[in-house]
Parts: structure tokens; sequence; C-alpha cells
């Protein structure tokens, strides 16, 4: 009999998404339901559609979640995982440029190399999930057969395995934010999924929900018509409903999230620019003209607002700007909130 590899279609390729598909099929300890292989990209040369670190979760009933190639091979690449989880055996596969595998080329030229393990220790897995949902960074380190974490607590990394802390070395300090190799390591930095808190009203504010909920962040809706709230939350946005203007509010936002006023009623904005310039958002947004910003200024300088505060406003918003249309002005939107995450994140 023939298995079939089905990729699982699943909202985006965060670790989240990922770690929570894995501990769906293999359960509980008590209760163990499938076995999984665990994919992840730990070299390449040349140009390459997914990061370093990127990950495949492959079960043994043929579904496998994540990509390392966009499509182009990742059946191949489950097969070789669940041929893993019959020899108990981590392996590690060079894909394109050097590879044993002369049919299996990369189209945008170069080589990967990938480390396939069986059966990743589901308590390790569960740690990392717990500490992002938690929107708490997490490094893990793969070596070969294992997999464990670098962390500052005093904790054992599996209550399988005698208690054993893997504090990071100087060196891997300097990682902090990083994935990549150190020595015989291969460190993995797990962060949060971007948090986008939006607050506004009519389609400028439900369209932008959908599509940042359609592209994997998360999202908190502030709103204060409730029929616009309710939309947001047909899309699984988290809403909060606005009730006054001057309403005072604490975000407690951290620096993996994004905020963004999209009023046409711009009396909302103050207090909540306020709040999120007191805030730890890496990113502010506000909707309206050069003009209209000017305007914006006067107010908040009128508050005792700081110009380097005001400074970290964009707007007009979005990379493109007097954007008339909710569905282009979204993307705009989403475009600029993701180009200066990655500068702050991911840029060397």
């Amino acid at each position: 009999m023939t298995l079939t590899m089905n990729p699982v279609e699943t909202l985006d390729d965060h670790a989240i998404s990922l770690f929570g598909f894995l501990l769906d099929k293999v359960g509980h300890q008590e209760n163990q339901l499938r076995r999984c292989a665990l994919v992840t990209i730990i070299d390449f040369n040349g140009p390459s559609s997914r990061r370093l670190g990127a990950h495949m979760v492959v079960c043994d009933d043929g579904e496998y979640a994540g990509s390392v190639s966009s499509g182009c091979f990742d059946q191949n690449v489950a097969l070789m995982a669940m041929e893993t989880l019959k020899t108990g055996q981590a392996k590690r596969v060079k894909l394109g440029e050097g590879s044993e595998f002369i049919d299996m080329k990369l189209p945008c030229g170069g080589g990967m190399e990938l480390l396939i393990q069986p059966d990743p220790d589901r308590f390790i897995v569960e740690k990392i999930l717990r500490r992002l949902k938690k929107r708490r960074a997490i490094a893990a380190y793969f070596e070969s057969e294992n997999m464990g974490l670098l962390e500052d607590g005093n904790e054992a990394i599996s209550p399988l395995k005698e208690p054993e802390l893997k504090e990071p070395e100087p060196q891997e300090r300097s990682l902090k934010g990083k994935t990549g190799w150190f020595g015989e390591r291969f460190i993995v930095n797990y962060m949060p999924k971007i948090r986008l808190m939006i607050a506004g009203r009519g389609p400028e504010l439900i369209i932008c929900v959908k599509i940042a909920m359609a592209s994997g962040f998360e999202v908190i809706a502030y709103s204060p018509d409730q029929d616009d709230l309710d939309k947001c939350a047909a899309y699984k946005a988290q809403t909060v409903l606005l009730s006054k203007m001057d309403e005072q509010h604490d975000f407690e936002a951290d620096g993996w999230s994004a905020f963004c006023v999209l009023f046409h009623e711009h009396e909302w904005e103050p207090a909540l620019l306020k709040a999120a310039m007191q805030s730890d958002v890496f990113y502010i947004g506000a909707l309206g003209s050069r003009a209209t910003h000017q305007n914006r200024i006067e107010v908040l300088k009128s508050q005792n607002i700081c110009d380097h505060d005001i400074s970290r406003i964009y707007a007009p918003i979005g990379v493109v700007s007097s954007m008339r249309s909710p569905s282009f002005l979204a993307v705009s939107v989403l475009a600029e909130i993701i180009s200066v995450y990655h500068k702050k994140w991911h840029s060397p």
C-alpha cells in the first residue's frame, strides 16, 4: 500500500502554528496518537525561498505542515522524514548544489542542508509553544539527534531526562534574536507572532483586520462601533470596544507589537496614540494626509507629548501614501509594518 503525502493548509508557517500541529498529532504522553518528524533548514548557499531555521513537521499518517522549498520538493522531503520515523535515526540531507540527489535542484539555484529529526521531544516543543503564546522569545539548539533549550532559568529541559541546564555561552548570548550555527550547535531563536493593535471604524478597519489575520498576525481591534468589532471577531481577531474619546488605555504592548489608528474622526486618536507611545511597540502609524498629520502633531504637543515620541509616528501611513481603497490601504499599511519589523529583528 502506498502512503499518500498530504500537505496541510495552515494559516502560516510560524512556530506556533507548526508546533501546534505537531502536538495535536502526537497527543499526550499517556495517549500518543501519531509520530512526527521535525525538518529544519540548517544551512543554505545562494538564494532561498525560506529562511534559515524554517521547519516542516511530517506525520506518520502522511500529513505534513510547513515548507522548505515553497512546494518544489516538499513531498520528497516528507518521504525522507517518513524514513527517519522507520529507522529512528536523525539525518542531514543536502539538496541542490552539493547534493547526492542530482535530480532535486533548487529552481532558484544554490543549495540547502536539512536536519531531519524523528520524534522530537514533546516537552521541549510544548515549552517553546507556551513561551511563544505568552509572547516571550525563546531559543532552541539542535545537535544531530538532540534538541534542547537555551534559557536563563534553572529548570530541567525535559522531565524524561536527567536535569540539565544549557546556559548560553557568552558568544551564544551575542546571537540573541539571530538564527545560525555556533560551533556544533545550530541555534534557532523563536519570537512571538507580530501583534497588530489597530483602532478605527468602517471598511478600513475591517479589511485590514481580515488581511492581517490571513497573513498570520495576532490582531486586536479597537473601535467605538460594535458592529465593526463583530465583523472583526468573525475573522478571529480579539476586540475591544472604545467607550469615549479621552479614555485612558494601558496597552502593555511588547516589542513585537505594532499599533495604528485608521480613524477619519481624528478626535479618537490622541488618547490612543499617547498609550502607544508609552509602550514598547515597534511601530506606530496614523491615517491621514500630511496636513492632517501636522494638525495631529500640534494636538499632541498641546498635551505635552515630546517631539521624540511624536517622531515615532509613521504618517501618512503605509508604503504608498494616500491610498483611497480600503483594500489597497490595508496592503500598504501591513507592508510598512512588516518592513519596519524586518529591519528591527532580522537585519544583519
